[in-house]
């Protein structure tokens, strides 16, 4: 139990500074209900969910095929993701963490080499570079915006 919690913690405040990073950009704006499930901030008016992620070990590619096919990552982060309370089909901006040596988890404490790599992203940014995935729902066709961005020590 204290190590889950200890992991939980650790997350959650990793993810704050990851946040933090994107909302202090010019052309971001953070939510004001830091609780809401579906969005953490708007890039250019584009709603976003963030989520930091380690390279997925069941994802059965390199990360090398991942950079060159990241719509394949993607359609595989949308569907395998958790099923409960926090399952959603919206826009989602992912950041990938891989570190060489296999400790990917570790790269989230580097709030200071993650940070140049967020702000050329979003210097950059351009609706028309995100990945346009569309998911067969009960209810029709569900279209989200997503992207990826690499972080690799």
């Amino acid at each position: 139990m204290r190590i889950y919690a200890l992991n939980r913690w650790y997350n959650f405040w990793s993810a704050k500074g990851i946040e933090y990073i994107f909302c202090n950009y010019p052309n971001v704006k953070p939510h004001s209900d830091p609780y809401h499930h579906y969005i953490d901030f708007w890039i250019d008016e584009i709603a976003f969910d963030h989520k930091t992620s380690v390279f997925p070990k069941k994802y059965n590619q390199t990360i090398e095929f991942a950079k060159k096919n990241p719509t394949d990552l993607l359609k595989w982060l949308y569907k395998n993701q958790s099923k409960q309370k926090r399952f959603h089909l919206q826009n989602r901006l992912f950041l990938i963490l891989c570190e060489k040596e296999g400790n990917h988890q570790k790269l989230k404490s580097e709030i200071d080499f993650i940070q140049p790599i967020i702000e050329d992203y979003l210097q950059h940014f351009d609706f028309e570079k995100l990945k346009k995935l569309e998911f067969n729902t009960k209810k029709g066709i569900k279209t989200a915006y997503s992207d990826c961005i690499f972080i690799e020590m």
